[in-house]
């Protein structure tokens, strides 16, 4: 899996990316940041199959946040998805934490939503039905080797792994990385979902 953090106008590279490549990136949407633009693109590629995960209202410091104020936030954040047509609460299955933070407070607002967390620990994550999932964000930093020696091992585990990217960091994004990590885990036999 690719998620895509934070909603900038690097969505439209993560688009033509997966595109080309022929998979489908799930976008981790931060409502406040979003203008029409993107909204509509974000829509539309909902409906071609793209995902939507939640990212916070305004990329908050969940942190220092209380349960109930984290759940007010995702609450906050579906209903723009729903009223803008993105998606539905029912069609969101996935929080990505802000500053893929995890404290009790956010895993417990995030467990009582019934959704899926998805934090910065790069691991082998072991199935889908297990409540916090890992990943391993590409970069300008990443080792192409080190990336094939974790899809391998994910392969021999029957696990999968999901990728991050930041695309609308450009001292961060690397658009070259992602299109060769996301080719290589095809050629490994990997189905990339949303």
């Amino acid at each position: 899996m690719l998620i895509d953090d934070d909603s900038g106008v690097g969505i439209f590279k993560i688009h033509e990316i997966c595109e080309k490549v022929g998979v489908k990136a799930t976008f981790a949407v931060v409502p406040a940041l979003l203008d029409s633009l993107r909204c509509d693109s974000l829509r539309v590629w909902h409906r071609e199959g793209y995902g939507i995960a939640l990212h916070g209202y305004n990329h908050g410091r969940w942190k220092e946040w209380t349960s109930d104020e984290i759940v007010d936030d995702i609450k906050r954040s579906i209903l723009f998805l729903e009223k803008c047509g993105i998606a539905s609460a029912n069609q969101i299955n996935m929080v990505v934490t802000p500053g893929s933070n995890n404290t009790y407070a956010i895993r417990k607002a995030v467990c009582s939503q019934k959704k899926k967390m998805v934090m910065g620990a790069a691991i082998v994550n072991p199935d889908t039905s297990t409540f916090q999932w890992g990943r391993m964000f590409i970069t300008k930093k990443t080792d192409l080797n080190q990336a094939g020696i974790i899809l391998d091992r994910a392969k021999a585990e029957r696990g999968f792994v999901i990728f991050g990217t930041h695309s609308s960091n450009p001292n961060e994004f690397s658009a070259e990385k992602t299109e060769a990590i996301l080719r290589m885990a095809l050629k490994k036999g990997f189905i990339l979902y949303q």
